[in-house]
């Protein structure tokens, strides 16, 4: 485990002690009643971090880092669901074409491919900015 940033400045301030104790007596008609109590207890804090400016550590998880394998797997996901469907309906603009520029209703590997890396790409980039939008 490293060491705190403000572990120089409060050596031991990992743990908190609280000791003390009463003493207290009471009187009334039916006669005097005294008693005390005494307590001791010790609690471990948590290390302390900072966060801001100059004490990045490279610890982002869930804090507004961007998860870069969450981006990864999701736009692999969408281009496999595109191609797929791309190739299913066959859209004219990745059909092969004829020697006169006419669709020949047989779909290019090729441009499907590639059309679906262009739409997952937007399709993440909106994603990214409504995730973005709605962790302010």
């Amino acid at each position: 485990m490293s060491s705190s940033p403000l572990s120089s400045l409060a050596p031991g301030a990992n743990a908190v002690q609280n000791q003390g104790s009463v003493t207290w007596s009471k009187s009334g008609s039916g006669g005097v009643s005294e008693g005390n109590a005494t307590w001791s207890k010790s609690s471990y804090c948590p290390q302390a971090e900072i966060h801001g400016k100059g004490y990045d550590d490279h610890h982002h998880h869930g804090h507004g880092g961007t998860n870069w394998a969450w981006i990864i797997i999701v736009f692999i996901i969408i281009v496999v669901i595109i191609w797929l469907l791309l190739f299913a309906f066959k859209p004219t603009f990745v059909q092969k074409k004829d020697k006169h520029g006419q669709p020949t209703g047989e779909v290019d590997n090729g441009l499907a491919c590639l059309w679906a890396v262009i739409i997952a790409i937007v399709i993440v980039i909106i994603i990214w900015i409504i995730k973005l939008a709605a962790s302010y």
